[in-house]
């Protein structure tokens, strides 16, 4: 066969298959817009089906929860008055190492603009001995706060084979106006970084106590937080597996801390339901109860963790029975700290946390005119004398020696005098509000 033979041959196949392809579009066209079409609608269709079935909680009948479930509960958190200790907690899934990622800066940015008294931390999961001291605490709140303090405890029992990174951990921050009242703080006495406290000094005698606290979730793995602990417990050859053994600890430390007559706020990541098992009776025992639930018992709370579709609350913000919530609630998923866990708020007046209805401390303002500037005083004075002279208060000022000298003092002088004084000091401020930029 020669190559023009198989050139025809080709060009006869090409034919072919040219010719079956415009009967079939006379044919298939309609046939191929009805099956895109249908595939177009059912991906609509599942895609919708998708988005509605985003939360899956149920409620106690068993039917599906609506979007509202995923949102806040309980009280509307408005501004904070004077005279009410706010604190909150929150369960923050790990916190980056990088102090200038946005989930610290959220955070930090957070707490300041809700004004919470005291925030307390779970699962932080930093070794905040490795951090970087660019990356550590002190640098991620310097210039938020007018003043802080903060304690940080973490597992220190194994540094040598622990990284930067290290499930677990706990954190407490107080803020501004409850700092000055702060006598001690301190942290879980075994190392492992399972609890972290804050005292404060009430009047006559009152004391307060905020305690962050995280219990683990059994979990595989030889990095996870209840593996660390499960591996101190056998060296030790304590016999309580950990989530077990830290509410014997804790039991003993809260007992005395009660028995001394501390009141307690306890904020913890249980993970269980906090109104069942053993946390129910851990905290039953100790005369404890849940500020959020108390305040809100006729209705049923949501879940605190967004991967729970049972309804269960595993955080909770435990009280002694002095302290009453005035307000309380959950946040939405989502808001505070980005976290798989809801920001747990309450507010207690300071009566009831302090034994004291004081009024707040006022922090003096920044002044313009700095004496230890020799330009800004120059210029202040410079700008003081031009306008005695301008407004006339310098000749108001003489005449009023003048006539005080020859006829005494009088009602009248002492009215031209307080008016005097008045435009004057008006006039310094005026002078010192415009002189430079803060």
């Amino acid at each position: 066969m020669t190559v023009n033979d198989n050139l025809s041959a080709a060009q006869r196949a090409w034919r072919m298959l040219w010719d079956r392809g415009k009967n079939n579009d006379a044919t298939g066209e309609t046939i191929r817009t009805k099956h895109n079409t249908t595939s177009n609608t059912s991906q609509k269709q599942r895609r919708g089906k998708r988005n509605k079935q985003k939360y899956q909680q149920t409620t106690m009948h068993g039917n599906n929860l609506d979007l509202d479930d995923a949102e806040s509960f309980g009280d509307v958190q408005q501004a904070k008055r004077d005279n009410i200790l706010r604190v909150g907690f929150q369960n923050i899934y790990n916190l980056p190492e990088d102090s200038r990622t946005s989930k610290s800066q959220q955070l930090v940015d957070y707490v300041v603009q809700k004004d919470y008294d005291c925030y307390m931390m779970a699962e932080i999961g930093l070794n905040w001995r490795k951090v970087g001291v660019n990356d550590r605490w002190f640098e991620r709140v310097l210039g938020k706060f007018k003043t802080s303090r903060t304690v940080l405890a973490h597992n220190v029992t194994e540094l040598q084979q622990s990284k930067v990174l290290q499930p677990g951990g706990v954190g407490l921050i107080s803020t501004d106006e409850v700092t000055h009242r702060i006598t001690s703080t301190g942290k879980d006495p075994t190392g492992l970084g399972r609890w972290c406290w804050t005292r404060f000094q009430g009047k006559n005698g009152i004391k307060v106590r905020t305690i962050s606290v995280y219990r683990p979730c059994e979990a595989p793995g030889a990095t996870t937080t209840y593996q660390q602990q499960l591996r101190f417990l056998r060296h030790h050859q304590v016999e309580f597996e950990p989530r077990e053994a830290l509410y014997e600890d804790l039991y003993m430390e809260c007992a005395d801390w009660i028995e001394e007559g501390d009141q307690l706020i306890l904020g913890i990541d249980a993970n269980e339901d906090v109104r069942t098992g053993a946390t129910a009776a851990f905290f039953k025992a100790l005369g404890m109860r849940e500020a959020i639930l108390a305040k809100h018992v006729q209705v049923s709370p949501p879940a605190t963790h967004n991967r729970n579709n049972q309804r269960q609350p595993i955080d909770g913000l435990f009280v002694t029975p002095g302290l009453k919530a005035v307000a309380a609630g959950y946040k939405a998923f989502g808001v505070g700290c980005p976290s798989d866990h809801r920001v747990l708020w309450a507010d207690f007046t300071y009566e009831d946390a302090f034994g004291v209805s004081g009024t707040p401390l006022v922090h003096p303002g920044v002044r313009r005119l700095n004496t230890k500037n020799p330009r800004l005083v120059e210029k202040y004075v410079q700008q003081l004398r031009q306008q005695l002279v301008h407004s006339g208060l310098a000749k108001r000022l003489f005449a009023l020696e003048i006539s005080a000298k020859q006829h005494g003092w009088s009602d009248a002088l002492q009215v031209e005098y307080d008016d005097i004084q008045f435009t004057h000091i008006k006039l310094r401020k005026t002078i010192e509000r415009n002189l430079r930029k803060l």
